[in-house]
């Protein structure tokens, strides 16, 4: 392994009884990052282990390479004080993520006091007080909109963030949430509002109605890519199914409800391992961030709207020309606003399929460049494993 002074996660060496190795800037096995990996994951949790150093591993080389901490002599294993003086340097100038970091650091130091390893208090067991405003904070927000514009206007992020989600253990559930979010152009609000009739109104394949009532009603139909659909089925067939409160698939409750009589719009798409509702604030702080932090990147998932906007609007300047701009444009507009009124619903329904029909030709060509794309990278990944 080429030293490059960063901390780095190798899955493809680990030891035995080790999900994975975690590597300091020589190249050589990180004691306390690894025993913590190996504690998490045989408590059950792997896919956690992961995600978490992937959080730990900026904070470690920050550590290392920031000139204020080299001079004050600050390690992971120093007291406490000098602990949480990094760490409120390090959170102040994190563009994202904040809440899953700081979690992960606290059970990272839980372990290490119980193993031994830190041989003072546990530094994180009082919360850790307010982040004072570094000087220059504003120029720190500049630079983080810069990036999340650089990340916004990178055809490629898709595939980025999906291989940096298989990195930190993302399952079917989360792979169709983000893919959707990304493939629609959709709010996390509105992914994870997806319901068994949005699902059954779509046809149960590419289209999933995004059925929002509040003042009237507001429609849009999510079109993912045939890649997605197919996993979104999987997912209810193998890990919804195992979390669903009576038991079913998504396919037993559409046979269902011919007998039984019940709303399928009270049937969430996505669960918690609990059977509740999978909420935003849980896939941003355990699946977005995680990934984002993964593939270096400062994003938030309402970023997925924008992404698509803008990768959108270049395909269809790429592919088009003259006039048929301006109204692929306009089509494109119009989808990712959706319809809303107060009629019935059969007519919104009705409105909101025209819109997306209307723009499913350049959506189709702006999905197969994803397939591509991330059919490559995925390639790529496997022969640099290999």
């Amino acid at each position: 392994m080429k030293a490059d002074g960063r901390y780095r996660l190798d899955a493809t060496t680990a030891a035995d009884g080790q999900p994975f190795v975690v590597y300091d800037p020589t190249a050589r096995p990180q004691a306390a990052l690894g025993e913590f990996a190996r504690v998490v994951a045989a408590g059950g949790q792997p896919s956690a282990a992961r995600a978490y150093c992937y959080a730990l591993l900026p904070f470690f080389t920050y550590l290392d390479t920031d000139p204020v901490q080299r001079a004050a002599g600050r390690h992971w294993d120093s007291p406490p004080d000098d602990v949480r003086a990094a760490v409120r340097a390090y959170v102040a100038h994190l563009p994202a993520g904040q809440r899953f970091f700081l979690a992960a650091l606290h059970r990272f130091y839980r372990v290490q006091c119980d193993a031994g390893a830190y041989r003072h208090a546990d530094p994180l067991a009082e919360p850790l007080g307010a982040v004072p405003a570094p000087a220059g904070s504003a120029g720190a927000t500049d630079g983080r909109r810069r990036e999340a514009d650089a990340a916004i206007a990178d055809p490629l992020l898709h595939s980025r963030l999906l291989l940096a989600g298989r990195q930190v253990g993302w399952g079917l559930r989360e792979r169709c949430v983000a893919q959707i979010a990304l493939e629609a152009g959709a709010g996390l609000e509105e992914v994870l509002g997806l319901t068994l009739g949005g699902w059954l109104d779509g046809g149960a394949g590419r289209e999933i109605v995004a059925d929002a009532v509040g003042r009237g009603r507001r429609m849009r139909i999510l079109r993912v890519a045939p890649l997605t659909a197919r996993l979104l089925h999987q997912y209810g067939e193998t890990a919804r199914r195992l979390v669903d409160p009576a038991g079913l698939s998504l396919t037993d409750r559409r046979r269902l409800l011919a007998t039984e009589g019940s709303d399928p719009d009270t049937v969430p798409l996505f669960l918690t391992a609990r059977g509740t509702p999978l909420r935003p604030t849980t896939f941003r702080d355990r699946a977005w961030h995680p990934a984002c932090a993964a593939a270096g990147l400062a994003l938030e998932p309402r970023d997925a709207r924008r992404w698509y906007a803008a990768q959108a609007t270049r395909l269809i300047r790429e592919m088009s020309s003259g006039a048929e701009v301006a109204a692929a444009l306009r089509r494109l507009a119009a989808y990712l606003r959706g319809v809303d009124g107060t009629g019935a619903r059969e007519d919104l329904l009705a409105r909101a399929t025209a819109v997306t029909a209307a723009h499913a030709r350049a959506q189709d060509r702006f999905h197969a460049r994803l397939g591509d794309d991330l059919g490559r990278a995925l390639a790529n990944a496997l022969r640099i494993a290999a």
